[in-house]
């Protein structure tokens, strides 16, 4: 990986960067290329982005394919590329997941990923804040127990994971005055409840051959775009079919879930989605966290890299980022911010969400 954050690089040369460490580290003799990305067109003026990478990595005869799912674009590369080589069509699949975002102003940022939500509420001035507002207010009103402190309990413990992880935009944990002060975004979310624009790649290498942490399930789902054709912004469908897909291709139970990294571009996602993969019982992810299950030393350690809050939120970057930090915590890889007092748990899930909850891939490893 890249450290996430302001980059002056190109978008291929953030590709490069990671890649080539990645490279020099292994043997690696990849024979497919898969490319993570939303949007380099309108980010920055580029397609045919396999072509590219592979050129520019001095492999220009590497064949590939670009995989683009929003922000579960990572997650989607990832169970291609291990579909790939399950079906026999490849020994070694690169994934190479990269965004170049923040050298747009903040306003054309928003409007080219407010593109992902229906166009019934573009027309009507949404963007994805605001979307991810209005199914705080309805959380708030609804839920017993739902507070903004469990929101800002979300982003603390994530800033506090961020601290330990050598490649995270933010590595400063957030104080009582921090939150406070956090400007309004879209009401009643701050800035510390959204994830930061940010440029990064993540890359892995995926083989047949024997190695010490498996992918042993894979899940992949979609729901209704526009919040109006479902019974209720609350509602994750996606990512709860997503997550039964991927237990039950694993032959296991979300209570063997030792850590977990979910999508959480806004706080009340992390919540929402600990609930629909049935990590935490409904309506109880809000006091879980207040009472530290989800810290890292808790029950069920969630976010322990920062998640998409404090890491950062390449699009494209994102959930190959998730898939590297659960098998580092598999392989004991993780320092200060290794879960449960140093142990190694023997089962982690990576989940990303691509749009407000439309579609989710649900990715888990295991220690062999």
């Amino acid at each position: 990986m890249t450290r996430f954050g302001k980059r002056p690089e190109s978008l291929l040369g953030i590709a490069r960067a990671a890649t080539d460490s990645l490279l020099a580290a292994t043997d690696a003799r990849p024979d497919y290329l898969l490319v993570s990305n939303f949007n380099a067109e309108q980010f920055c003026g580029l397609s045919n982005l396999p072509l590219r990478i592979a050129s520019h990595q001095g492999l220009p005869s590497l064949p590939g394919a670009r995989v683009e799912a929003t922000s579960a674009s990572g997650g989607a590369a990832v169970q291609q590329g291990a579909a790939l080589i399950g079906a026999g069509l490849a020994q070694q699949v690169l994934v190479v997941g990269v965004e170049k975002m923040t050298h747009v102003p903040t306003a054309t940022a928003t409007a080219i990923l407010g593109q992902v939500l229906h166009p019934s509420e573009v027309a009507a001035g949404l963007s994805m804040p605001a979307v991810a507002a209005v199914a705080t207010r309805l959380w708030l009103t609804t839920v017993p127990g739902a507070s903004m402190a469990a929101l800002s309990a979300v982003a603390t413990k994530n800033h506090a994971n961020a601290v330990h992880n050598p490649f995270a935009h933010f590595q400063t944990a957030l104080g009582p005055q921090d939150l406070a002060s956090s400007p309004l975004v879209a009401e009643p979310l701050r800035r510390h409840d959204c994830a930061p624009l940010s440029d990064g790649a993540a890359t892995l290498l995926l083989g047949a051959d024997s190695s010490d942490v498996e992918v042993v399930g894979m899940g992949a789902a979609s729901q209704p775009l526009a919040l109006a054709d479902r019974p209720s912004p609350l509602e994750g469908k996606a990512t709860a079919v997503a997550g039964g897909a991927a237990l039950a291709q694993a032959g296991r139970e979300a209570s063997q879930v030792e850590v977990a990294e979910i999508h959480d571009a806004f706080t009340i996602l992390e919540l929402l989605s600990l609930e629909d993969l049935g990590l935490l019982p409904k309506g109880t992810a809000h006091e879980a966290t207040l009472e530290g299950i989800t810290s890292i030393d808790g029950r069920l350690p969630t976010n322990p890299s920062g998640g998409l809050k404090a890491r950062g939120h390449p699009i494209g970057a994102s959930g190959v980022a998730q898939v590297i930090e659960v098998a580092a915590q598999l392989r004991g890889e993780c320092g200060g911010r290794q879960v449960g007092k140093g142990r190694r748990p023997n089962l982690g899930l990576a989940h990303a969400i691509g749009g407000f909850g439309a579609a989710s891939t649900v990715t888990l490893l295991a220690r062999r």
